[in-house]
C-alpha cells in the first residue's frame, strides 16, 4: 500500500511537472484574444508560434515564459536584443568570428546579427534568386536565419512606438500636440511639424498581429488612427496594460501592485471579448487550458513511464501491480483523448487535419486497443510494445509541432469536414492499425533471435495477432483509399491521378494483400510473415511520411532536411530487423535446442 501510494505521488508530481503551469501574467496576458494568420487564438499561442519559429524550442532566456517574452518584444523597446534566441543550423556561417559557432546548431543574438548580418549578405542574396531545391545547405541556413532575424525586428513594430521608452507615454504626447493646436488654423500651429512626425511614425508600423476592439479586429496602430476614436477607451486599456507590463519588470523589488493592475486591465479586455463573442471567448479560454495542461507531452511521458514499468516488473521484484500500469496508461489516454478533443472543438475539424493531428492520432488509436488488449490479458508485452509505438509516434508529433503553429486554417481544397472526417480519419486509422502489425512482428524477431522467452504458444498468439492486425488494416486502407478517390473526384474532376500520395495509399493495400495470399497459400510460413509485415512498416511510412518530400504531386509538402533523413534512418532500422529475422533458426537464442 505504502508503495503505490509514494507511485501515485510521483505520478502526480510527474504530470505536474510537465504542464505549462501559468505564471499570473501568463494568466493576464496570455488569455488576451488576436487574429493572425486568419485564426483567432490566445495571445499564449501565438507566443509559442513566434518562438518556435525563431528559435526552434519554447525555452526563454531569462525564465521568461513565451507570454512575457513576446510582449516584451512588442512593448518594451531593447527586450532580448543581447540574448541567444535566433536559431542557426550550419556550422560555417559564423565560424570565422568564433571557433564557438563552428556546430551544427546554436543560437545568436540580435544584437549580434545586427553587427555581422553582413557577412552573410551575400549567401541570403544568392538564396533568394534560386528555388529551395536549388540552394546548397549554406545558402538555405543563411536564409532561414536572415526570415528569424527579420522576424524578430518585425515583433518590434507589431504594438505601437515609443517616445522615452514608453508606448503610454507617445500616445500621451501626441493627444498633447493635436489637443494644443489652434483648430481654427491648424496649417500654421508649430504643433503641427511634430504632430505629423507622430503620426507618420505611428501610420508606418507594420503590424501583422490584429487585436479585438469591440466587434472588429484592427491593429493597435489602426486604432490609434481612427479618426472616429470609437474605441479610445479600449485603446487606452491596451496602452496602460503595456506601461504596467513595464513597470512590472523595471520594478522587480514590489511587482505586486503592477500584477494588479495587468489583471485589471486585461480582465476588462476579456470581459468586453466575452461580451461581444461569447463562443470566441470560450474556444480561447479552452486553447489557454489547451496549452497549460500540455496534453500530448503529458501522455507522452506516461507512455515512457509505462514502458519503464513494464521493464521492472518483467525482470525485477521492484513493481508488480498490473494496477499500476493499468492506473497510469488510463490517465496517459485520458490527457491524450483530451487533446484531441480539444483541438477538435477549437478548430471545428475532424481530429486529422494535417500530418502533425495524424501522428497524434496514430498515437491515441494504438494506445487504445492496446490498453484494452492489456486490460484483457494482462499481458505485459502488449503495455509495453504498445505504449513504445504510441511514445515514438508523439515524438515525431512533437519534431513536427516545432515548425510552428499545428491548428493552422484549412487550404481550400481540404476545406470539407465531411472528407476529413471520412478519407483521412479512414486511411490514419488504417496507418495506425498496419503499425501496430509491424511493431508486433518487430517483437517477434527480437525476443525471438535475442531471447530465450519466445514459446510456441507466445510464438502462435502473436501470428494470430498480427494476422488479424493486417486483416483489419486491409479493410480500413483499402476503404480510405476508396474514399479519398471519391474525394478527389469532387474537388479535381478525377478518381486516380497516380498522384505520389495516391500511389502510396494503394501501395500500403497491394503490400497487406500480398502477405494475406501468401499466408493463405502457405507460400510463407512464421518467419516470412513477420518479416513482410515488418516491411508494411516502411510501405506505410513512406505513403504517410515519404511522399509528401518528394516535391512533385498535390501532397508535396513538409520535406525538411531532419525529416528526410530521420525517414531513412526508420527505413534502415527496419532492414535490418528483416535481416536479423532472415537468420535460420538454428542461430535464434529461443529455438536453440
Amino acid at each position: 500500500m505504502i508503495k503505490r501510494i509514494s507511485f501515485f505521488i510521483f505520478l502526480g508530481i510527474l504530470v505536474f511537472k510537465t504542464m505549462h503551469v501559468p505564471t499570473t501574467i501568463d494568466w493576464s496576458i496570455g488569455r488576451l484574444p488576436v487574429l493572425h494568420d486568419g485564426r483567432v487564438k490566445p495571445f499564449d499561442t501565438l507566443a509559442r508560434h513566434y518562438l518556435l519559429q525563431i528559435q526552434g524550442r519554447l525555452r526563454v532566456p531569462s525564465n521568461a515564459s513565451p507570454t512575457e517574452w513576446l510582449f516584451s518584444m512588442m512593448t518594451r523597446e531593447s527586450a532580448f536584443k543581447s540574448d541567444n534566441i535566433i536559431l542557426v543550423e550550419h556550422p560555417k556561417l559564423f565560424d570565422a568570428i568564433d571557433n564557438r559557432f563552428h556546430k551544427q546548431k546554436f543560437r545568436v543574438s540580435e544584437l549580434f546579427l545586427s553587427q555581422h548580418i553582413e557577412r552573410i549578405k551575400p549567401l541570403i542574396s544568392s538564396a533568394m534568386l534560386l528555388e529551395k531545391e536549388q540552394r546548397t545547405p549554406i545558402q538555405n541556413s543563411a536564409l532561414q536565419v536572415f526570415n528569424r532575424y527579420q522576424a524578430m525586428q518585425n515583433l518590434r513594430t507589431q504594438f505601437f512606438p515609443y517616445n522615452n521608452g514608453s508606448q503610454l507615454g507617445f500616445w500621451n504626447h501626441m493627444l498633447e500636440l493635436s489637443q494644443s493646436m489652434d483648430k481654427k488654423d491648424i496649417q500654421s500651429s508649430p504643433k503641427l511639424q511634430p504632430f505629423l512626425e507622430k503620426y507618420n511614425e505611428l501610420a508606418s508600423l507594420n503590424s501583422s498581429t490584429y487585436f479585438i476592439f469591440g466587434d472588429q479586429w484592427v491593429t493597435i496602430p489602426e486604432a490609434a488612427l481612427d479618426q472616429t476614436q470609437t474605441h479610445q477607451i479600449l485603446l487606452e486599456n491596451y496602452l496602460l496594460l503595456s506601461d504596467a507590463f513595464n513597470q512590472y519588470i523595471t520594478n522587480e523589488s514590489s511587482p505586486e501592485p503592477h500584477k494588479t493592475q495587468i489583471s485589471a486591465y486585461s480582465d476588462g479586455i476579456n470581459h468586453l471579448f466575452y461580451q461581444t463573442n461569447k463562443w470566441q471567448s470560450i474556444l480561447v479560454n479552452l486553447e489557454f487550458l489547451f496549452n497549460f495542461l500540455n496534453p500530448f507531452s503529458v501522455a507522452m511521458v506516461l507512455y515512457g513511464l509505462i514502458i519503464m514499468m513494464v521493464f521492472l516488473s518483467r525482470f525485477t521484484r521492484f513493481l508488480t501491480a498490473n494496477t499500476i500500469i493499468q492506473t497510469t496508461w488510463g490517465l496517459a489516454l485520458s490527457f491524450h483523448l483530451f487533446g484531441l478533443i480539444a483541438r477538435i472543438i477549437i478548430l471545428m475539424r475532424p481530429p486529422v487535419i494535417n500530418l502533425y493531428s495524424s501522428a497524434i492520432f496514430v498515437a491515441f488509436i494504438s494506445s487504445a486497443i492496446g490498453f484494452f488488449m492489456y486490460k484483457k490479458t494482462r499481458a505485459l508485452f502488449y503495455a509495453g510494445y504498445v505504449s513504445t509505438l504510441s511514445a515514438l509516434s508523439l515524438i515525431v508529433a512533437y519534431h513536427l509541432s516545432l515548425s510552428g503553429d499545428t491548428m493552422e486554417v484549412m487550404q481550400a481544397v481540404l476545406n470539407s469536414n465531411f472528407w476529413l472526417a471520412t478519407h483521412v480519419v479512414t486511411i490514419t486509422i488504417g496507418y495506425a492499425i498496419i503499425f501496430m502489425a509491424g511493431f508486433f512482428a518487430i517483437s517477434y524477431v527480437l525476443i525471438g533471435t535475442l531471447t530465450t522467452i519466445m514459446t510456441p504458444e507466445f510464438e502462435q498468439r502473436l501470428v494470430r495477432t498480427v494476422h488479424v492486425f493486417l486483416l483489419i488494416s486491409l479493410f480500413f486502407n483499402l476503404l480510405g483509399t476508396v474514399l479519398g478517390g471519391i474525394w478527389a473526384d469532387q474537388s479535381w474532376g478525377r478518381f486516380w491521378g497516380w498522384d505520389p500520395k495516391e500511389n502510396g495509399a494503394i501501395l500500403i493495400v497491394i503490400w497487406t494483400a500480398i502477405i494475406l495470399h501468401m499466408k493463405w497459400g502457405k507460400l510463407i510460413k512464421v518467419r516470412g510473415l513477420m518479416n513482410l509485415t515488418i516491411g508494411s512498416n516502411m510501405v506505410t511510412m513512406w505513403s504517410w511520411k515519404g511522399t509528401n518530400m518528394l516535391g512533385i504531386g498535390l501532397h508535396s509538402y513538409g520535406f525538411t532536411e531532419s525529416t528526410f533523413y530521420w525517414l531513412m534512418m526508420f527505413f534502415a532500422s527496419q532492414i535490418t530487423i528483416m535481416a536479423l529475422g532472415c537468420l535460420p533458426y538454428r542461430y535464434w537464442r529461443s529455438f536453440l535446442k
